[in-house]
């Protein structure tokens, strides 16, 4: 609702008079800009739908590869951690397998798309994870070794696992090809709303942000962040992990906002792997490592009766 909502304002009254269309198109600073759609469904270069390697001269198709690995390894790191995160072992998914259909399918699709010379589909961060999250049945029960009725915290004991929603979405999404028109008049800054809220939602239950929460966090409520490590960790170890983490971070963020460069920044996220790997475990053990970098637990399937009479909770659709 608050989307439609969003999307319908800058065309209330006077505010109409700053958009693309009131101003024949022109786009100025105090503008409100909207989705820039073609017409019509057709290659926006001069070109037939389908693309013939032949066309191009070998050098160019040899030059092609270096990008080529990049967008592969930036695709294999995209829709490997969109798959781990649907699959994460808190969600008790008893059909997690059936995501390898989708690397399947997903691969084919690349090569449709190569064929046609259009961009390719990949795997989504966070809408993938949060629509496993939506589809999951929820409950409060007491927090372990607490005897406070009220110190709850929210379990999951079930989920609704199908591909309907899934399905749907993708028709949906076909399906606006038919309104192109209606899709150009989408504000930009109500789709950068949408984003931000999907981020900002994903971060309950993200063990990264309870780590940074711990540098502001009262130490006598360090255990309300529901981190099962800690106790085992040392909190010193903890935060200098966390801090690490928050500057890779920060510095791949720099390099997609970096003009020319932004393009590499896939291949400092394969750097990753070897880090984590070999050098972080000599920086602060390799217990403590894999402590701090643990998938987290399935349901508990002996407490699923007892909390299913408590409070249900109601999961926000993605």
């Amino acid at each position: 609702v608050a989307i439609f909502f969003f999307c319908f304002v800058p065309y209330m009254g006077s505010n109409y008079d700053l958009t693309p269309d009131a101003q024949g198109g022109n786009i100025t600073r105090s503008s409100l800009e909207t989705l820039d759609v073609p017409d019509e469904v057709q290659p926006s270069a001069d070109r037939h739908w389908i693309v013939n390697p032949a066309d191009c001269q070998g050098w160019a198709i040899g030059v092609a590869i270096f990008p080529a690995l990049i967008l592969t390894v930036l695709f294999f790191f995209d829709h490997n951690v969109s798959s781990l995160l649907c699959q994460a072992p808190e969600f008790g998914l008893k059909k997690g397998s059936a995501y390898h259909w989708d690397f399947f399918v997903v691969g084919v699709q690349i090569l449709v798309t190569g064929i046609l010379g259009i961009p390719p589909v990949n795997g989504l961060i966070p809408q993938a994870p949060l629509h496993t999250d939506s589809l999951c049945e929820k409950r409060f029960k007491l927090r372990k070794g607490s005897t406070n009725p009220s110190d709850k915290v929210e379990v999951i004991v079930g989920c609704h696992e199908q591909r309907v929603s899934g399905l749907a979405q993708a028709i949906f999404i076909g399906l606006t090809l038919l309104a192109l028109k209606v899709i150009g008049l989408v504000p930009i800054a109500a789709l950068d709303g949408l984003f931000l809220y999907m981020g900002v939602a994903s971060f309950g239950g993200n063990s990264f942000y309870q780590r940074i929460m711990l540098f502001i966090t009262d130490p006598t409520r360090r255990d309300a962040r529901g981190l099962d490590f800690i106790d085992k960790v040392p909190i010193k170890v903890i935060k200098w992990y966390t801090a690490l983490q928050l500057f890779i971070l920060i510095c791949i963020f720099a390099v997609t906002l970096t003009p020319y460069a932004d393009c590499l920044f896939p291949c400092f996220i394969a750097v990753l792997v070897p880090l984590r790997i070999h050098a972080l475990p000599k920086l602060f053990g390799k217990e403590n490592v894999d402590l701090l970098d643990a998938d987290g637990e399935p349901p508990d399937a002996d407490c699923a009766d007892e909390v299913t009479e408590l409070e249900p909770v109601e999961s926000a659709e993605a």
